[in-house]
């Protein structure tokens, strides 16, 4: 992306604000872990660290074959899920207007729910999402209090009716700007309200060059102030953006329509600390920590060995190689002090490697968990039915201020229409215990918790008794299919569920 920072003192068009700079640094890692494992394998220092006396070809052994457990990714579409496995509705004061509009917000086929999905899990991983209400172009003029617009095909100005529009396609439309994208956004306080006084984003799009097949790339910033909008084009191979005849206007709003959903932790008037920045390091603690025990693993499956006065051996007269040990390898020496051994890993090493990650994995998921509970912190199966309807989660929070989020990008539509305000919307918030329930379950056959942390969990949140024994319901279990069974059976039952006969 086409954007830099001036160590200068003259700001251009393109430079980016120090406040979206430390935004992006800050939403790096939620990026990264969106990008899966060949995202993270290719960060390498930045979540890795490279060991005192590793070579370079070593590390990167040891980081291609790393394998992210991507518990980042699963919570937040797992949170996402469950705030639109209900439609967002528009409320009774809709209009029909409004209603047709909906199932196609973006003039590229999404309705309001799919859109919304996908900025709400924006706002999630960055911390904070951006919705402009644009409308399509269209060269607009004032002429004796009446609104005129300019048809291309006849060369007239004619009146702007809904008729008009209607004919032509035109309507408002929400855009979501990624934050990578912005460039800078001013909020000013305006008779004791925020106010968003200018905005800036820029976007990338692979036109043609002209010739049959090729294509070039184009950034486009758009500046957006009160009223009035610029659009600075630079293609590729050029140095400087510039404004192209017709890429500036004024428009029918005196503000500029842009809402914004804020999930994070609140660092500035438009910048925020991404929402699961606490998951987001402990799943860089368990890529690290994975990279560590794989390596060691390496060393339990391959050995270091040992060997002495084990001799030359040769294939051929005067080709004396040094012994080496393998499969199908015979190795011989007549030397009684010849010895030959393997210099292994400590059990307790291994375990605690594993220990360490198995206790992350249980962190992580109880971090997800802690977003579905009421705020008032762990309660048991009883108050959390009592108290459903008087606590909100965390998820229920950012659910409720997405809804006011897309009432405001609503109204922002509505004064494109002329109006004053837009409907009413409704966003889920039902969420119940079972949520948490299909969490925990979705965590253990993701193979993100152990059978017993997974049962230890169930007891956290009151779906389980306090005094449930894992080891003591295998038993259960494998009697029940001794009876119908045989003993080998119980025996593979029990092992597979954690328990011993």
């Amino acid at each position: 992306m086409a954007i830099t920072q001036n160590t200068a003192k003259e700001v251009s068009v393109d430079t980016v604000s120090p406040e979206f700079l430390v935004q992006r640094k800050a939403m790096q890692l939620s990026q990264d872990l969106m990008g899966g494992t060949p995202a993270m394998i290719a960060a390498g220092t930045r979540y890795i660290e490279q060991g005192d006396g590793e070579s370079q070809k070593q590390y990167q052994a040891r980081l291609s074959r790393t394998v992210l457990l991507n518990t980042f990714k699963r919570t937040l579409y797992y949170l996402k899920g469950q705030v639109f496995q209900k439609p967002v509705v528009l409320g009774d004061d809709a209009s029909d207007a409004f209603k047709a509009w909906s199932e196609d917000v973006d003039h590229a086929g999404h309705n309001l729910t799919a859109w919304s999905a996908a900025a709400f899990e924006a706002g999630l991983r960055d911390g904070v999402a951006f919705a402009l209400a644009d409308y399509s172009r269209v060269r607009t003029r004032m002429e004796g209090g009446v609104l005129k617009y300019f048809d291309e095909g006849t060369g007239e100005w004619l009146t702007k009716t809904a008729d008009a529009d209607a004919m032509n396609g035109w309507s408002p439309y929400l855009v979501h700007v990624p934050v990578a994208s912005v460039i800078d956004c001013w909020i000013e306080t305006i008779g004791g309200k925020p106010v968003v006084t200018m905005f800036r984003y820029i976007e990338t799009t692979y036109e043609s060059d002209g010739t049959e097949f090729g294509r070039e790339r184009v950034d486009r910033i758009r500046v957006l102030t009160p009223g009035k909008w610029v659009v600075y084009t630079k293609r590729e191979g050029q140095q400087d953006y510039t404004v192209l005849e017709g890429d500036e206007g004024t428009t029918t709003l005196s503000v500029v329509p842009l809402a914004i959903f804020m999930p994070g932790e609140q660092k500035g008037p438009a910048t925020a600390e991404p929402a699961l920045s606490d998951l987001a390091e402990l799943n860089k603690r368990h890529w690290a920590a994975t990279s560590g025990h794989y390596e060691l693993m390496e060393y339990v499956r391959r050995p270091v060995w040992f060997g002495r006065m084990l001799g030359m051996i040769s294939d051929e007269p005067g080709k004396e190689e040094a012994p080496t040990v393998g499969a199908g390898k015979l190795l011989a020496s007549n030397d009684p002090s010849s010895e030959l051994k393997s210099v292994g890993v400590d059990a307790s090493s291994v375990a605690a490697s594993q220990g360490e990650l198995d206790g992350l994995k249980s962190d992580m998921a109880m971090y997800g968990l802690q977003l579905l509970q009421p705020k008032t912190g762990n309660i048991t199966a009883t108050e959390s039915e009592r108290d459903a309807s008087e606590n909100n989660s965390t998820l229920q929070g950012w659910a409720l201020e997405f809804q006011d989020f897309l009432e405001n990008c609503l109204k922002f539509v509505a004064m494109w229409w002329g109006e004053d305000d837009g409907p009413s919307v409704k966003v889920n918030t039902d969420f119940s215990r079972a949520m948490a329930d299909g969490y925990l379950l979705e965590m253990y056959r993701a193979g993100a918790l152990s059978l017993e942390s997974y049962h230890e969990l169930l007891k956290r949140v009151g779906t389980l008794p306090d005094d449930f024994d894992t080891e003591a319901e295998a038993e259960k279990l494998a009697r029940g299919v001794m009876v119908n069974g045989t003993p080998g059976g119980a025996k593979s039952l029990a092992s597979m569920i954690g328990g011993a006969i």
